[in-house]
């Protein structure tokens, strides 16, 4: 086995143990487990990081030129759209769930 496989290969494992990582860190309900699962993921990110950077100066791995810079503004712009138009639907749902609980304590109070 040539290190470039081996480079190749460890690439991805560190890739999957980061998104396990991640995975395993936003359902801990523990706080200390959770902690320790998102120092884990920054270790590996750290690691995929010089592992990426050890294939991309060997030539093991070719990056795609880099993307216009107007368009990553534009994309980044879009993305900001779309969280806030998600963040005024969560405040619109939450306001009606706090309006339809006062309707529901003044109709039980009808009710008595």
């Amino acid at each position: 086995m040539q290190d470039k496989d081996i480079a190749s290969d460890m690439l991805n494992t560190v890739k999957m143990g980061i998104q396990s990582f991640t995975q395993a860190s936003i359902e801990a309900a523990n706080p200390q487990l959770r902690q320790l699962l998102v120092n884990l993921r920054n270790q590996c990110e750290q690691t995929q990081w010089q592992l990426f950077e050890l294939a991309r100066t060997n030539n093991w791995y070719h990056v795609p030129p880099a993307a216009d810079p107007q368009y990553v503004q534009r994309l980044a712009q879009t993305y900001r759209e779309g969280i806030q138009g998600m963040q005024a639907q969560q405040g619109a749902a939450t306001a009606g769930v706090g309006s339809t609980s006062a309707m529901m304590q003044t109709d039980g109070a009808r009710r008595n």
